[in-house]
């Protein structure tokens, strides 16, 4: 009886009567939690990955600074791509993640927790220039020995590229200035800001304006600060509405720094008298000479019988001295010899190093414990170049005999040389320095990462500690907000054309 029963329920049922289907879909699986978790970490960037999971159609990222981060507690980044680019960190700080994959039933278990510090890595930043990760000027020139030797600055939103031909004729010498906004799109063509005039150096200021500082005429040149805003339009109330300084002195400025109250302080050299002299200037942020500062508002010590006194780029302790770097030349065979000069605040010379090593010292950066670090060229390997040094020193200006080899860092390429090239500390206080090697069409850039401590290389920064780019050179370098290094110099096509460049790495 039962069995034709279920006959012939079974019957009623495919013909129609009672549905065969019961209109139910079976649930999906929740997904299992996500593996293979992955960071690559750049300057305020850390890239997440992680392997994709079955029946997912969503994942989830969970964060925080903290370790043993829960859905419960972490910030909730949804509906996460794979890969992610988590953006605007903090450089130097520890981010944790976990990771969830979902789908219409469920979340899923969250996956091991990974966590990674974002820093200054050495990678071609390509969400820079529209992917490019450079941007070239429009301006083609033929590149003269040296050429395109000049500073980067970055402003609030802008960076600023003052470039400086640096082969003096007695024609005139046209300086240039290159604006390029936050995303690698120049904002304005390139323009003089004086008349027979050439940059040397620029900081920016709180602002976004930049101050940049080197000579007009030549042979005498004599001194000049200008100020521009971020557009790049001269400010006609500096210095009481001329909107330049320029020096009275016979002198070239080859630094520039800008202390905590906005004023500016223009290392350099040259003179009237028998022999040159390093020259420290003191200005307000409203380009007027401080006439309390060294004499009239001029800081000196010049060189004697014989020699010169060559005085370069300029840094700040955390006492208001003032750090410059440069040569002791000698007047017969133009040797040069490594130098070193510290001023107090109020432009009085407190102590100096004028080593018997050969080089000359162009570039300067200071650290946190008032460490100096220097780079630089030997100028003693007999093919013209001289090899690129980095120097420590404390902040009596006694060589820090510690760090690399007596106290320096000596490049094995021998044409790569550090002559106004750029030197500066990341976000984390790790130390890079610019340099260019070979000439012309074989030229390419270079940028080393070093331990402040003992100058050995940073492995995790590029290729070993070493970022290389093909047929450009690099002439300054600037570390952004967000920890990561502009770099400004040139771009070879061939031997004898090139095009002003700004890169970016991350």
């Amino acid at each position: 009886m039962k069995v034709a029963l279920i006959r012939f329920f079974l019957m009623i049922t495919c013909l129609g009567l009672v549905s065969c289907d019961s209109g139910v879909t079976p649930a999906m699986p929740v997904p299992a939690a996500p593996t293979g978790l992955a960071i690559a970490s750049f300057a305020a960037e850390n890239d997440i990955s992680w392997a994709a999971t079955t029946y997912a159609t969503s994942y989830n990222i969970y964060w925080s600074k903290v370790s043993g981060v829960t859905p419960s507690i972490g910030t909730k980044i949804k509906d996460a791509s794979n890969p992610y680019s988590h953006t605007g960190l903090t450089n130097n700080a520890s981010y944790y993640y976990i990771v969830t994959a979902a789908n219409a039933t469920g979340e899923s278990d969250p996956s091991a927790e990974i966590s990674s510090t974002p820093n200054l890595k050495g990678v071609l930043d390509t969400s820079y220039a529209g992917g490019a990760g450079y941007v070239l000027s429009h301006l083609d020139y033929q590149p003269l020995p040296n050429d395109g030797e000049g500073s980067i600055a970055v402003g609030a939103d802008n960076v600023a590229f003052f470039t400086d031909p640096l082969f003096f004729q007695d024609s005139a010498v046209d300086a240039k200035v290159w604006m390029v906004n936050d995303s690698g799109v120049p904002i304005l063509s390139p323009f003089s800001p004086g008349t027979n005039c050439a940059t040397k150096a620029a900081v920016s200021d709180q602002n976004g304006n930049f101050i940049a500082t080197g000579f007009c005429s030549y042979n005498p040149g004599y001194m000049f600060v200008i100020k521009l805003d971020e557009l790049g339009n001269r400010d006609s109330s500096f210095n009481n509405g001329t909107g330049y300084y320029l020096s009275v002195i016979k002198s070239i400025g080859e630094g520039i720094v800008r202390d905590g109250s906005g004023n500016l302080y223009i290392g350099g050299n040259g003179g009237d008298g028998a022999s040159a002299c390093v020259f420290v200037w003191k200005l307000s942020a409203e380009g007027v000479l401080d006439a309390t500062f060294g004499t009239a508002g001029v800081a000196s010590e010049c060189g004697g019988a014989g020699y010169d006194f060559v005085g370069g780029a300029v840094g700040l302790d955390s006492n208001g001295n003032i750090i410059v770097v440069g040569a002791n030349e000698d007047k017969a065979s133009l040797a040069d010899f490594r130098a070193l000069w510290k001023f107090s605040p109020a432009g009085n010379l407190l102590a100096s190093n004028v080593s018997n090593e050969g080089g000359k010292l162009f570039n300067v950066a200071l650290d946190s414990n008032d460490n100096i670090y220097s780079s630089g060229n030997d100028l003693q390997s007999g093919d013209g170049y001289g090899d690129l040094i980095v120097g420590k020193f404390d902040n009596g200006l006694n060589v820090a005999t510690s760090f690399g080899t007596n106290g320096y860092y000596i490049g094995t390429d021998p044409t790569c040389e550090a002559a106004r090239r750029g030197i500066a500390f990341d976000k984390a206080g790790r130390l890079i320095v610019t340099t260019s090697c070979g000439n012309g069409i074989e030229t390419f850039m270079m940028v080393i990462m070093f331990d402040k401590d003992t100058a050995a290389k940073v492995e995790s920064f590029a290729t070993s500690g070493v970022y290389e780019f093909p047929l450009t050179g690099a002439n300054g370098i600037a570390i952004d907000a967000g920890g990561r290094a502009l770099l400004g110099g040139i771009k070879y096509t061939s031997q004898m054309d090139a095009s002003i460049m700004v890169m970016r790495l991350k």
